[in-house]
This record gives C-alpha cells, sequence and structure tokens, in this order.
C-alpha cells in the first residue's frame, strides 16, 4: 500500500520538471501534515478529483503554515521554508507552469491513480 504524503502530485511533478529529488520538501509538507491533519485529507481528495484549484488552496495554506512554524522554530533541524511562489498551476490545462515561460508539466498526468 502506497503512503499518502501532503501535496504528492505537486512534488511528483516539480521533481519531473527539474529532474532531481525534493525529499526535503516531503519532510517539510510532512510536519505540516503531522500539525493540520485535515491538510492532509483535502490534499488526498483533491488528488483523487484531480482538482488543481484545490491543491492550489491547500499549497498556500501550507506555505503559511510552514512561515508559522519558521516563526515558532519549530521546522525540522536544518530546514528552512523553500520559494515556491514562482510556481503557478493553469486549472484550465492542469498543467504546473515556472515562472511564466514554457516549462511546464501536466500535474495528473492520464495513467496515475
Amino acid at each position: 500500500m502506497r503512503r499518502h504524503r501532503l501535496l504528492e502530485p505537486f512534488v511528483a511533478a516539480l521533481e519531473q520538471l527539474d529532474g532531481r529529488s525534493y525529499d526535503d520538501l516531503r519532510v517539510l509538507f510532512a510536519a505540516v501534515a503531522n500539525r493540520r491533519p485535515e491538510l492532509l485529507e483535502r490534499s488526498l481528495f483533491a488528488e483523487r478529483s484531480r482538482r488543481t484549484s484545490e491543491i492550489e488552496k491547500i499549497l498556500r495554506k501550507s506555505m503559511a503554515e510552514l512561515g508559522r512554524m519558521e516563526q515558532a522554530g519549530a521546522l525540522p533541524e536544518g530546514m528552512s521554508v523553500p520559494y515556491l511562489y514562482h510556481l503557478r498551476l493553469n486549472h484550465a490545462t492542469g498543467r504546473l507552469h515556472v515562472d511564466h515561460g514554457d516549462r511546464s508539466i501536466v500535474l495528473f498526468p492520464e495513467n496515475s491513480n
């Protein structure tokens, strides 16, 4: 059985776009999921229903929670809040875009799930 993670389709898409691991981001999102289990539940529902608009809302709430954790000194040891505001989701196409350039990837590929 696959372990569910907060915003996993988003992290997997970033890895495919950049060709590198984003395990640190997974650790940070796991810390958010421990503090805010309702975000994990919403993320899983959004993944099943392939709703990029909901993924974007959960991402914003997760980033805000990471900011609060950073202020409280509650981030995992040696980690900082990443800058992800250069990424955007196109809800009409279901694609994750980097800046306003042509680099993008489908957030929910047809063969996923």
